[in-house]
């Protein structure tokens, strides 16, 4: 089992082994996301920032956010699974918010990724209150949100959010399954993976939103 020390590096007589990512301070992050900065003004680009997850690295990525000039575009992906305090103040400092929805059922939520959905359906009415502009994404794992009822309770938590800007739909693939591999670890769903996903975008132009399936 992975512990992530780094040790197999150099253990690793076949040199097939290396450490996938690097400590960085904001000051250091923050100088190499402006190594690009031309090409970010010149096609209207910017700075994502993605997971694992950025809220429980709140203060680190506000603070590499700090450093960033204003015309430099801001967005980030959360699963929105932290504390109200860290996803209000992400709320006001970027420019552009995409929050994953997985399952809007409380106990399925729990079943399928070790935690209760509760301060992520907070942080998601939070949102919907504000003006930041967003999108919802819900990554679609089969038998297990992709059915109409979900899509539902998903249109109706976020319809009204005047900032909303649509909904996109991730239909599962297996790329984690290598990710689990160099880890050293058994990828083994607990849901049938072979199960094509049902999508209804149906619902979401009932209530008034755009949604695209990526």
């Amino acid at each position: 089992h992975c512990t992530a020390c780094g040790q197999c590096v150099s253990a690793c007589s076949q040199r097939i082994r290396r450490i996938a990512g690097e400590q960085l301070t904001a000051h250091e992050l923050a100088q190499r996301l402006m190594e690009d900065a031309a090409f970010y003004r010149s096609v209207g680009g910017g700075v994502t920032f993605s997971g694992g997850e950025p809220l429980l690295q709140a203060d680190f990525v506000l603070e590499t956010l700090s450093l960033l000039p204003p015309d430099v575009h801001t967005a980030v992906e959360t699963s929105g699974q932290g504390s109200s305090e860290a996803f209000a103040r992400f709320v006001q400092a970027f420019d552009w918010i995409m929050l994953d929805m997985k399952a809007m059922d409380d106990d399925i939520h729990h079943r399928y990724t070790g935690s209760s959905n509760a301060n992520i359906l907070a942080n998601a009415r939070l949102l919907c209150q504000g003006d930041t502009p967003f999108v919802v994404r819900i990554p679609i794992i089969p038998g297990v949100n992709d059915t109409n009822a979900h899509y539902q309770t998903v249109a109706e938590l976020v319809h009204d959010a005047p900032a909303l800007q649509g909904v996109e739909l991730l239909p599962y693939h297996r790329t984690a399954g290598a990710k689990y591999a160099m880890a050293g670890r058994a990828y083994r769903p607990s849901f049938d993976a072979e199960q094509p996903v049902f999508i209804n975008q149906d619902i979401f132009t009932q209530y008034g939103i755009r949604s695209r399936v990526l």
